[in-house]
């Protein structure tokens, strides 16, 4: 104890001393200080982030330190203006898994989103029970190819995407991304009360300090409007016309306009507090929830100390039971080493990663794919109809995986609504989306997404799933 005690006093000494030489240094080059972005090794443990702290409040003075932290998990990061040279000083700290600058402008762009265009079979042992399903008329290629069954045509479906009306109703979906328009019609179709349509249903939850509208598209002090990307996903989701899975209720995770890799990382921490605290309640109801996180940064500008802690807020997620959708990225690459679509690959194997497909099936040349099962399935991202978040416009079609994880979030919250073999844990639904999937015609072995209608018996589908 003595002995520990010592080697506490000295690196209190050396920490002493070093602040005071920071400090010398920071007032003789205050010009020089830039907004860097730390991360500990592990966020969890005081005895690491309450130093690393203290030592950046020596560096900084009476500046201002951002913490980005969770209720139950400890830190994720710190972000403050210090010196290059205080900034090699955090580096050699044992406790500090990496230091790097943070973005502040013409950030990476990670939303696997590329091309925009405004608009003027199954095992014969499956216990099933059959029911009239829902379905919804005149509905575009990409919505009837969820429901196409197995030796059936796109053309044979006759312009309708069919469904179990419960349509994930009760279940909670997180859209980590730029927010949404929600006075779009996808949003606002006029429901009967106490049924609530898409606007009145919808939470958000704010990551960093944000002073711009909760929208997705009002033009920021910079001038930069915004792409109207989480808008789209949503409507993927949950739309009137374009979701798949229309009753759910979301949360819309919102990352400032141009934002930076951390405050990504953040919007998932926001999701582990959310769930926590919902499942802490008196009275939590019904818990089942889905993440849908339609970006993907390359492994080569991501820190490692990001990559440790977004793999350990996955992980806390899964073991929440939360399910977790990604895109495998757009750069038409024979790998996948980007995050997080590469988590699957053994840090968090009950991650579901998409890949995009036109609406025959043919995979799309964009979509990253690699030889370890990456995407995992594929679901419609070729000239896909969303709900467009640029004020005056209502629909645009657009390309890319970001499409085909929305569309299959949609789909994991549909499977959570009802009673399906296997449970409701992570890995089961993604076995189970993986197991309704099959390859259509001729197309390179790929499997497209299904939600699982058929009628053996004739034309009319029916239902796989009871509801649970």
């Amino acid at each position: 104890m003595r002995a520990a005690q010592a080697t506490w006093l000295n690196g209190a000494i050396f920490i002493t001393l070093t602040l005071i030489t920071s400090s010398l240094v920071g007032l003789a080059s205050a010009a020089s200080a830039v907004t860097y972005v730390v991360y500990p090794k592990d966020g969890e443990k005081t005895d690491q982030t309450g130093p690393i702290f203290k030592t950046l409040q020596g560096f900084v003075g009476k500046g201002t330190i951002y913490t980005s932290s969770t209720q139950k998990h400890g830190v994720n990061f710190w972000r403050c203006d210090i010196t290059d040279q205080q900034a090699t000083t955090l580096k050699g700290n044992k406790n500090v898994a990496s230091v790097s600058k943070s973005c502040k402008k013409d950030c990476y762009d990670p939303l696997t989103f590329p091309v925009s265009q405004p608009e003027e079979e199954l095992a014969s042992n499956l216990e099933l029970e059959r029911r009239v399903p829902t379905n919804q008329p005149e509905a575009e290629d990409e919505m009837v190819f969820i429901s196409q069954r197995q030796g059936k045509k796109l053309g044979d479906m006759d312009h309708k995407y069919y469904y179990d009306n419960i349509g994930g109703k009760g279940i909670t979906v997180y859209v980590v991304d730029t927010g949404a328009m929600l006075d779009k019609s996808e949003f606002n179709k006029k429901v009967d009360l106490p049924k609530k349509n898409v606007k009145d249903r919808a939470r958000w939850l704010l990551v960093g300090s944000q002073d711009e509208p909760h929208d997705d598209s009002s033009v920021t002090t910079d001038g930069k409007a915004g792409k109207g990307h989480g808008t789209c996903m949503l409507s993927k989701v949950v739309g009137t016309e374009y979701g798949v899975a229309k009753e759910v209720d979301p949360v819309i995770v919102r990352v400032p306009r141009g934002a930076n890799q951390e405050s990504y990382l953040e919007g998932v921490s926001k999701v582990v507090d959310d769930i926590q605290a919902r499942k802490a309640a008196p009275n939590p109801g019904n818990t089942r929830s889905v993440l849908s996180m339609s970006w993907y940064y390359p492994q080569d500008i991501s820190d490692v100390g990001w990559v440790i802690r977004l793999r350990m807020l996955l992980r806390t997620l899964v073991e929440e039971g939360v399910i977790i959708v990604t895109g495998s990225g757009n750069t038409g690459q024979h790998s996948v080493t980007g995050y997080p679509a590469s988590f699957a690959k053994s840090d968090v194997p009950e991650l579901i990663v998409a890949g995009a497909s036109d609406n025959t099936g043919k995979p799309w040349v964009g979509t990253n794919r690699d030889p370890s099962s990456i995407p995992y399935v594929w679901a419609p991202g070729v000239d896909v109809h969303c709900a467009d978040g640029l004020i005056g416009l209502e629909v645009k079609k657009s390309s890319g995986t970001s499409l085909a994880t929305a569309t299959t979030a949609g789909l994991a919250a549909y499977f959570l609504a009802l009673k399906i073999p296997g449970g409701f844990d992570p890995a089961s639904i993604r076995t189970y989306i993986g197991f309704l999937s099959y390859p259509r015609a001729g197309n390179d072995g790929i499997l497209g997404v299904y939600n699982g209608y058929w009628d053996p018996n004739g034309d009319a589908p029916g239902a796989v799933c009871i509801r649970g």
